[in-house]
């Protein structure tokens, strides 16, 4: 009997995957890792203050190369992270009497997001209802944003009273919790208040820190959320960090207003592409 003889007639073959080893558990492919990171880069670069309207791209691009689910669970993690980096450099700078009403509606809303994201994540069948939602909000605050640069700001006809706080927390509570998004309506209440730069971005960061904190266990509780997605973006929390630094050094080398009208073009080809791709 000759050697081929005892070779079998179909012999296994062995994939390879494209997505380094250490990530391979949550089966990404290699674009979807590459726009994790770079989702990640942007988060830092956006939570250190150049270009701020930059994270409402965030979301939808991610979405655009996965189940829009998991990038919400994804980035939810990321997000929480930079909150802490930005505790650090702001720490007890924010404006107490600002949050009095802010903070408490934005839990409440995050409450209220979940019936919304339960619904969204469920009933979509082929469609994925919970990425054309996230298409419709990156498409209108991106619209806005690019009103408010064009403007040079943002027109506010009043200024807000302690019970404006609760609504604007509870409107960017239930934004959040469907889309990580929400920074717009936090803006309209906080510019007008005309707090410090410091101020301003501390009490933003208080703000979001209690939103992303409140959504850990409705992302559980929904599955969006859940040990390999956290172990995953755990892992890329030191290209959040770089991303702060790389932002910082941007301040002092490009202009933000240009780089945000850039980022708005992106921010409307991928909303664009959730709600009609």
């Amino acid at each position: 009997m000759s050697y081929s003889a005892l070779q079998p007639s179909n012999p296994p073959t062995l994939h390879h995957s494209t997505t380094p080893f250490f990530f391979s558990f949550l089966e990404l492919d290699s674009l979807q890792l590459g726009c994790l990171i770079f989702c990640a880069l942007l988060i830092g670069v956006a939570k250190s203050g150049f270009a701020g309207g930059i994270g409402i791209l965030v979301t939808p691009l991610l979405a655009v190369v996965m189940d829009a689910s998991m990038a919400l669970g994804l980035l939810l993690p990321l997000l929480f992270s930079a909150d802490i980096f930005n505790f650090y450099h702001y720490w007890k700078q924010w404006e107490k009497s600002s949050l009095v009403m802010v903070v408490p509606g934005s839990v409440l809303g995050v409450v209220l997001g979940w019936p919304l994201l339960h619904h969204l994540k469920n009933s979509g069948g082929d469609t994925d209802y919970l990425a054309k939602a996230i298409g419709v909000t990156a498409l209108v605050f991106g619209l806005v944003t690019l009103y408010k640069d064009l403007k040079g700001k943002l027109d506010l006809p009043f200024r807000p009273d302690a019970w404006h706080g609760l609504l604007a927390g509870a409107t960017a509570g239930m934004i959040s919790t469907i889309a990580h998004q929400g920074g717009l309506i936090t803006q309209m209440y906080l510019l007008p208040q005309r707090l410090s730069p410091q101020a301003f971005v501390a009490s933003t960061t208080v703000i979001y820190f209690a939103i992303n904190l409140s959504k850990f266990p409705i992302y559980l509780a929904e599955g969006v959320l859940d040990l390999n997605r956290t172990l995953y973006a755990a892992a890329l929390i030191p290209i959040v960090f770089g991303g702060s630094l790389i932002g910082k050094y941007l301040n002092k080398k490009l202009s933000p207003e240009f780089f945000t009208k850039i980022i708005i073009v992106f921010v409307m080809l991928t909303a664009v592409k959730l709600l009609w791709g």
